[in-house]
């Protein structure tokens, strides 16, 4: 219950000093920079997987994986 309370307390506080747009801008901000790590993390366990196990697909996909340049993405 007291947490519940404090809870409410704050935002409260948050919603009387802050005003609506700047909340709304942070949470939007605060949302795409979680997409974009996410993002980030599944497409670097992607290119880490087909390096990792290059060896065991076809030619074709082995070409395009030895032809790739990484260092592009990390810019």
């Amino acid at each position: 219950m007291l947490v519940k309370e404090k809870v409410t307390d704050a935002m409260e506080l948050l919603v009387v000093t802050v005003s609506p747009r700047t909340l709304i801008l942070g949470k939007v901000l605060a949302l795409s920079v979680a997409v974009l790590i996410q993002m980030g993390l599944i497409i670097g366990g992607l290119f880490a997987g087909l390096k990792i196990n290059g060896s065991r697909y076809s030619d074709n996909i082995k070409h395009i994986i030895e032809n790739v340049d990484f260092k592009k993405f990390l810019v």
